[in-house]
């Protein structure tokens, strides 16, 4: 055994903790809240391959299904949240339309209205939440003690 090995419980990872600086305290806490997070975005993406074709074609903008799934942290870096709002397809997908009709046709009012169609409701989101849930929550404790044992490593002789 070396005099590095040291055996982790929650009072020693605290006290490592709470030695660490402001600017390395945040760095830690984004970085074990995004480690996190993307468990909960990468099983929505696996949901979403199974609900759409081809989740990689481009749009107009240039932007694709997958990169639309966002994992951000928050300033004060006590909350991180994994979204859907990167590319405005994917809220019709989980959230599906209602039915739409068309009432005009160059710019004359039609005599019925024709059926235009609707999108389905797919809830790939809300089920990887359900999925991944309890993965997440115990995902941020080992994380938090395995980077805050790195980082002690790393700065233990300066």
């Amino acid at each position: 055994m070396n005099n590095y090995e040291f055996d982790i419980n929650t009072k020693s990872v605290t006290d490592m903790f709470n030695d660490f600086d402001k600017k390395l305290r945040k760095k830690t806490l984004v970085n074990v809240l995004k480690k996190s997070a993307n468990i909960l975005r990468k099983q929505t993406i696996s949901n979403l391959k199974s609900v759409v074709k081809n989740i990689d074609r481009k749009d107009k903008y240039n932007n694709t299904l997958r990169k639309g799934i966002k994992v951000s942290v928050a300033k004060n870096s006590e909350s991180v949240k994994v979204h859907l709002l990167g590319n405005y397809k994917l809220k019709w997908f989980e959230l599906g339309t209602v039915p739409r009709y068309a009432k005009n046709f160059k710019r004359k009012k039609m005599q019925k209205e024709r059926y235009t169609g609707s999108i389905k409701r797919y809830n790939f989101f809300a089920n990887a939440k359900q999925q991944t849930e309890t993965q997440v929550f115990n995902s941020i404790e080992e994380n938090l003690t395995a980077i805050i044992k790195q980082i002690n490593e790393k700065y233990k002789n300066k």
